[in-house]
Order: structure tokens, then C-alpha cells, then sequence
């Protein structure tokens, strides 16, 4: 096994001295002669069977950079766990020396971005107290109502569109009196809920439009760019072309005990079900306040707290950023470019506190003690339908999005709990539920 020594020349630049024992350098040197053997020709020879001799003669040079390739490759993780914030990149070799029976070289490199200094205890997080009205039950009940409606052909001689009924359609955007984009076909949207376009709905109740009708409504063109001059975007009229494929009434179950049973067996009368919509507005509330007072205090520790970015790091993730998006970095203004580095480091300050608090927070407990906790969480907070699904992602470890957004709950919750371990959440207010809900948090 190689020795090797960490030496700190700055707070992110680390050189590891690394040392090989005869064995392990010969190991190595065989491996590169291999390497180099199944990719090179010379006549009189098959591939892959040039004599070890012949390679060592003719790729000399080749050999020896190899061997250090391949001692750098099987030593990198080692030099990974002896640094205190693993490899960001690695910057070159310095001092490497071949006698008879050692083999020696110095490995540079920067580590990745880390806290220096950071004072939890100057940040007090607030927990605020849900107060669910009836009204708010109510429109989650008109929500379920919603869910379990469905729609019946009009009564009427000549059908016509009015507010409330659900509209199927085909149309067509048009922009600057030219079709743009494909033709959308079986749209369906109540009228008068705006969940398709304000201008448009308003055009089909005003002509009482009906079955076949073709229409065509100007509507408010969306927020463009400015173009590279500076000036105002080309595009200058949005018209909608649209038929009219069928008109129904939509039929809405009353808000009774029926209605209950039928949302969940869980429910065996309205009473229970209002009871329950409560018990899972006060988590949402809950687990909302959760997320703006971390909010809050992330914004008030990137403030303060000190942060060791490695030479190269901040550039490294704007020059990615611009290939992502496929930018012409020469057409971008200095000003633009300094805009994105600051936007980066701010990103990576949040993202190094969120990992620092969350270390310090399970720096103590198992991994099964954590799983069991997530485990808990879910139970705590969801349906049994959510606690299966969870548990069966586990099992697989086929991850999605829908996992994430639960784990960045549970993360939240761990924070907010490690605050109040250590005394910085204080008691605060019982408030209206929607005056959290409603919170657009990262507009906060």
C-alpha cells in the first residue's frame, strides 16, 4: 500500500506526497506496458502481442507517464477521505522521482468549496401556530366537490356557452398572423375558472358561442425578452384560432356525507372528512412555516459567514453554466459576467450552509437511525398511500422528483429541529392559515 502525507499550502491547495514500494511501482509500470500494448501496431507484430521489451524500448516515455496515470487512479480515493473536503480538481505533479526502490511524486490539488466560519446561534428561527378557519375547510371541500364533478350533455334546443360549463375545443396559436407551434386538439377547460386564457373565455360567453362555432380572439401577448438592441421584442399580436368541439354542464356532487365516503374510505361522514382536511392543513401550515423561516435565516447566514471557494471553482461553474444554455461567452458583457459569479456564489453559500447545518444536525445518530426517522416523518405527516410509495422507492432506489420534494421536507424538518435542540426557535404567533400558505417563499 502506497504512504501518503497531506500537507495544507493554502485554506483549498493540498499537496499529497505519495510514496510507492517497489512491488506497487512494478505493478503499475506492468499495467501501463499492458495499456499501451492493446493500442499500439508495428509491423511483424499482432495486435495485442508486441514483446514487453519492444514496448519498453520504442514508448519509454509513454511508460512513464502511464505509470504515474494509473498510480494517481488507484491512490485518488485514499488522497479523497485524508482530505478534509475531498478533490475538486486536481492541479499537477511535482517532484516525481524514480530510484531502485522507491518511486515518489507530489500530487497538487484544490479541494472542494467548504464553511470556514458560520454563527448558527446568531439566527432564531419562529414557530407560528395554524389557525384553519371554516372557510378554509370549506374551499378544500369545494376543491374535493371539484374532483368528483362530471359532465352531462345540456338540456337545451340550441346549446350555448355559459359560465360554468366545460368546454372541449381544437385551436391554434397564432403570432404576428402566422401559426406558431402545433395544432392542440380535445382541450377541455370550465368557462369562467380563467385556467385557459381570461380574454378568450370572456369572447365565448359574451357570442354565447356554440357547438362548431369558430372563433378567433386576440389575446394579451406574454412577457418577452427585449431583443439584443435593447428594443422591444418582435412578436406583436397573439390571436387564438379556435373550434368549438362540444359544450357540456358540469354536474358537481353535494357536499355531504355521500361525498365523504366517496373521497375516502378513511371518512364516514362529512364531519370526519372536515376533521380530517384540518388535521392535514395544520401539517401543510406547519410544514410551510418550516420552509420560510429557513428561508429567512439562509438569506441572514450567507450575510456573515465565510466561505473557502478554490482558485478556479467560481469560473469553472459560470463557463458551465453558459455551455449548458448553449451561450456565446465572447458575446457576453462583463457586467453580465460578474452578475453570474456573484449569483453562484450565493447559490453555493446556501448550498454549503444546507449542508453544514445537516451534517451537524446527524453528526450523532446511525444510518438506520435516520431511515427510521425519515420512515417516521412520512407516517407523521402523510397518508398511507405516500408511506407505501416512500417505502418502496427505498426498496428499489428508483428516486424521482416526487421523492425529493418529501426528503427536501425531511431535511427541513431535521434543521428546524437541530434549531430547537439548541434553544434558537422561539414561540411565535397563531395565524391566519393562508397568511403562511399563500407565501410565495422565494419571493419572501
Amino acid at each position: 500500500m502506497a504512504k501518503i502525507n497531506l500537507d495544507k499550502i493554502t485554506d483549498t491547495r493540498f499537496r499529497a506526497k505519495i510514496i510507492l514500494d517497489p512491488e506497487e511501482k512494478e505493478s503499475a509500470r506492468k499495467k501501463a506496458i499492458d495499456k499501451i500494448r492493446k493500442t499500439k501496431k508495428i509491423s511483424g507484430f499482432r495486435a495485442g502481442k508486441i514483446p514487453d521489451n519492444i514496448i519498453q524500448t520504442r514508448f519509454s516515455g509513454e511508460i512513464k507517464e502511464e505509470t504515474l496515470n494509473l498510480s494517481v487512479q488507484e491512490n485518488i480515493e485514499e488522497i479523497a477521505q485524508k482530505s478534509p473536503k475531498g478533490i475538486f480538481q486536481i492541479v499537477g505533479v511535482e517532484n516525481l522521482s524514480e530510484e531502485k526502490n522507491t518511486y515518489k511524486y507530489d500530487l497538487l490539488f484544490d479541494c472542494a468549496p467548504y464553511i470556514q466560519k458560520i454563527k448558527l446561534k446568531n439566527v432564531t428561527l419562529v414557530e407560528n401556530f395554524p389557525d384553519v378557519s371554516e372557510s378554509d375547510i370549506m374551499e378544500e371541500l369545494k376543491e374535493i366537490q371539484r374532483g368528483g364533478a362530471h359532465a352531462v350533455s345540456k338540456d337545451e334546443e340550441v346549446v350555448t356557452a355559459q359560465k360554468g360549463d366545460l368546454i372541449t375545443i381544437d385551436y391554434e396559436l397564432w403570432v404576428n398572423d402566422t401559426p406558431h407551434g402545433d395544432k392542440q386538439k380535445g382541450v377541455k377547460f370550465i368557462l369562467g375558472e380563467e385556467k385557459f386564457d381570461k380574454k378568450f373565455e370572456e369572447e365565448l360567453i359574451q357570442k354565447q358561442s356554440k357547438i362548431n362555432d369558430e372563433i378567433s380572439v386576440k389575446i394579451d401577448a406574454p412577457e418577452r425578452p427585449q431583443n439584443e438592441e435593447g428594443g422591444e421584442s418582435r412578436a406583436k399580436t397573439y390571436e387564438i384560432h379556435a373550434l368549438v368541439n362540444n359544450i357540456e354542464k358540469v354536474v358537481y356532487p353535494e357536499i355531504n356525507d355521500e361525498m365523504a365516503k366517496a373521497y375516502s374510505n378513511k371518512f364516514q361522514s362529512l364531519d370526519d372528512l372536515k376533521l380530517g382536511l384540518k388535521n392535514d392543513m395544520q401539517k401543510r401550515f406547519n410544514r410551510k412555516n418550516k420552509t420560510i423561516q429557513l428561508e429567512m435565516a439562509f438569506v441572514e447566514l450567507k450575510k456573515n459567514v465565510e466561505v473557502c471557494f478554490p482558485e478556479g471553482f467560481i469560473d469553472k461553474k459560470v463557463k458551465d453554466f453558459f455551455a449548458e444554455y448553449k451561450m456565446d461567452v465572447s458575446k457576453v458583457s462583463e457586467e453580465h459576467k460578474k452578475e453570474m459569479k456573484e449569483a453562484v456564489i450565493e447559490r453555493f453559500k446556501g448550498t454549503l450552509i444546507n449542508e453544514y447545518i445537516l451534517t451537524e444536525a446527524v453528526k450523532d445518530k446511525s444510518k438506520e437511525e435516520i431511515n427510521n426517522e425519515f420512515l417516521g416523518f412520512i407516517n407523521a405527516e402523510f397518508d398511507k398511500q405516500v408511506s407505501s410509495y416512500i417505502e418502496e422507492i427505498l426498496k428499489t432506489g428508483k428516486k424521482d422528483k416526487f421523492f425529493d420534494r418529501i426528503s427536501t421536507m425531511f431535511n427541513e424538518n431535521l434543521i428546524f429541529e437541530y434549531f430547537r435542540k439548541n434553544k434558537w426557535v422561539k414561540k411565535g404567533k397563531t395565524l391566519p392559515y393562508k397568511e403562511i400558505i399563500n407565501v410565495d417563499v422565494h419571493k419572501h
